[in-house]
């Protein structure tokens, strides 16, 4: 009987994701394991849906590809591209009004350079990626357990990337097509509904392991937003002004009713607290866009994780205590 199911969630938020993708490389430092050594489940959801993917991604040889450093390599040297404008996008940034503000052709070939034609059943460790499907209307999980056993619904890594990573006004939404062609789907970001993925992760692994005693559950966010919305102003917007600010709210404001529900199934439960740890830093004003991929943003990204990181020190040592116990398993 299994007894401890470890589960790791990763938020959205653009380029923040390299917050949690620098906490993971503390991780494994700390362990000497590889992420997908360390967790039966893994969930994230677009930023956090990259990362998830390639973290669980095989080589070759069936061995573990990545490390977390080499997704913070990833972040460092790629954001620039997928968050590129040509010239005249950013001279006639009006248009950004009407159409998406990003191609996704630099998305798709950043992405397809990380994760190859590696496809959702090849994972290493389990993954839940969420997505929202627009023509059916319907939220979407693509689980690499459900394909392993489904090969007409698995899907390229790649694709499943994109899906969950289609915010509107940044990208358009992406439709793609399983590995036998046999379904299409047309998708945007997971973040419209689960932007933190902790609690669908939760009922995922209580679902796939039914006589489970505990779970240890890590979630990772991509900092909290602390820039106000004027009253001011936003008594006198319509639809289009709100468009932007709305999206935000929707990233900020899903993690803390998340981390709140779990708090409280958690205790219900009698689940020693302590098997739930939830890193989530403060973002200031200047940092707390999602695209901006300029160098001196992610040098700022990079400091608020590591005084994050610094500041939980404690944590994550536990953290990755209970992580490495031999008899937790």
């Amino acid at each position: 009987m299994k007894k401890f199911v470890k589960v790791l969630s990763i938020d959205g938020g653009g380029v923040r994701g390299l917050i949690p993708a620098l906490v993971l490389v503390e991780v494994e430092k700390r362990t000497g394991k590889k992420i997908a050594e360390l967790f039966d489940l893994i969930a994230g959801t677009s930023t956090g849906g990259i990362i998830s993917l390639a973290l669980t991604a095989p080589d070759d040889e069936g061995k573990i590809k990545y490390t977390a450093q080499d997704i913070v390599h990833f972040y460092e040297t790629r954001l620039a591209k997928i968050f590129g404008r040509s010239v005249i996008r950013r001279l006639f940034s009006f248009i950004d009004f009407f159409r998406p503000k990003y191609s996704p052709n630099s998305f798709e070939k950043n992405v397809e350079s990380l994760v190859g034609k590696t496809k959702l059943s090849d994972a290493i460790t389990e993954v839940l990626i969420p997505s929202y499907e627009i023509e059916k209307r319907e939220t979407l999980f693509f689980k690499s357990a459900k394909v392993k056993s489904d090969t007409q619904a698995d899907y390229y890594m790649k694709d499943v990337a994109r899906a969950t990573s289609a915010a509107p006004t940044f990208f358009p939404a992406a439709k793609i097509h399983s590995v036998g062609n046999s379904e299409t789907l047309y998708c945007v970001d997971g973040g419209t509904f689960a932007s933190d993925p902790a609690m669908c992760a939760y009922a995922e692994a209580k679902n796939m392991h039914p006589e489970m005693e505990t779970i240890i559950l890590v979630s990772l966010g991509t900092g909290s937003y602390t820039k106000p919305i004027s009253y001011k102003k936003a008594r006198g917007w319509g639809l289009l002004s709100w468009t932007v600010p709305l999206l935000g709210i929707l990233f900020d404001g899903m993690p803390d009713t998340v981390e709140y529900q779990l708090k409280k199934i958690l205790n219900i439960q009698a689940v020693h607290q302590q098997y739930f740890f939830r890193l989530q830093p403060i973002i200031d004003e200047a940092n707390d866009s999602l695209d901006n991929s300029s160098a001196e943003n992610l040098i700022a990204i990079k400091k608020i994780a590591i005084n994050m990181i610094e500041d939980k020190t404690t944590l994550i040592d536990e953290m990755c205590r209970i992580l490495t116990d031999p008899n937790l398993k």
